[in-house]
């Protein structure tokens, strides 16, 4: 079994944005059904196009590192930005639209006023809230 190309990786990409139920979360019969459809599909629509041919287990172990990274990736950026030390962050990574775009969720955030300490941050000299803040003041939140 050789690595995968280039080629076939952004192929693979392409395929799967056109099949979201693979990443359905839902894990009831009609679902699994699905899925399973859909990764046939996948396996028989890459493999026509591909430069090597591939089972859907390699390609659902390929999804799986790719994801994989793309989290990594994401970790070590939140980590740069919250490390301190000054200086700006050092940003390492690209986006990767076609990866985020097939699972936007691994972005999630929440967004809170209160920081690490409990400090509130609206509360803090000079500090100057953004406009979703703004908002929640206006409707009583502060």
């Amino acid at each position: 079994m050789s690595k995968f190309a280039f080629a076939d990786k952004e192929l693979f990409l392409q395929i799967l944005g056109n099949h979201p139920v693979v990443e359905d979360k839902r894990s009831n019969s009609y679902n699994i059904e699905r899925k399973k459809k859909a990764w046939d599909n996948i396996t028989a629509e890459f493999n026509v196009a591909a430069i090597e041919t591939r089972t859907t287990v390699q390609l659902k172990r390929l999804w799986d590192k790719i994801k994989r990274s793309r989290k990594e990736q994401l970790a070590t950026e939140r980590r740069e930005i919250m490390a301190t030390g000054g200086g700006p962050a050092r940003l390492t990574h690209a986006p990767d639209p076609a990866v985020d775009k097939i699972v936007p969720y691994i972005h999630y955030e929440i967004d809170v006023m209160d920081d690490s300490d409990g400090i509130q941050l609206h509360k803090v000299q000079g500090y100057k809230p953004n406009a979703q803040e703004k908002q929640l003041e206006l409707r009583g939140y502060s």
